[in-house]
């Protein structure tokens, strides 16, 4: 996808495989309104993170790469871009010219979140997730937060809590546990951090659930 493609772009296209569909497709017509989503680009939007940001959580359970062109060309895993702020990640003249998704195999299940108080509000929570099941037993499990920490994150610990079990409610349950346990909320203005964990420990458990009965 060209750094420039815009979010309407993606969230209308019909070339999108279906769990990039369900995650990043989703994740763009998300974007506030109309007139933003047709100016919006993906580059922009991983490239100037704000807590506005739509697009990293489903950027990063999909894996992502990104080429990056500079005085040299190279590429860079969208989790080791998203580590600190890509300003710093970039080196000077580079820039980000195209992101690249790998080819998911087999019935890859995914979904997107997004909790706000509007529709044109800033995410209170933005939440990603991908996920395959065998038999009952989840076997792939990615999961990823924006807008609640400081910088867009995969849910690695999450994940492992998920790999080799079996789907059941004491499992949703422990899902919502952990993140309320483990994850760093930021403050935001007229929302506490302590709403703001909760709201995305139940976002994350629903999201999760309805994403496996799909």
């Amino acid at each position: 996808i060209g750094a420039t493609t815009t979010a309407t772009e993606i969230a209308e296209s019909t070339l999108l495989p279906k769990p990039v569909e369900k995650t990043l497709g989703q994740a763009a017509a998300a974007i506030a309104s109309p007139q933003l989503r047709n100016r919006v680009t993906i580059g922009g939007n991983i490239v100037q993170i704000y807590p506005w940001s739509d697009l990293p959580a489903a950027l990063l359970v999909l894996d992502a790469r990104l080429a990056i062109a500079g005085s040299k060309k190279r590429t860079a895993k969208i989790t080791d871009f998203l580590k600190e702020h890509p300003s710093r990640f970039l080196k000077k003249g580079e820039i980000v010219t195209e992101i690249r998704i790998p080819h998911l195999k087999g019935n890859i299940k995914g979904g997107f979140v997004k909790v706000t108080r509007s529709a044109v509000d800033n995410a209170l929570v933005d939440a990603a997730c991908l996920l395959h099941t065998s038999r009952g037993v989840i076997d792939v499990a990615r999961v990823a937060v924006s807008s609640v920490t400081r910088l867009p994150e995969r849910l690695t610990g999450l994940e492992k809590l998920l790999l080799k079990k079996k789907v059941s409610p004491a499992l949703l349950a422990q899902v919502e546990g952990w993140i309320n346990s483990n994850l760093k909320v930021t403050r935001m203005v007229g929302v506490s951090a302590s709403y703001r964990k909760k709201l995305a420990a139940v976002t994350v458990r629903r999201l999760i659930a309805d994403s496996l009965k799909k």
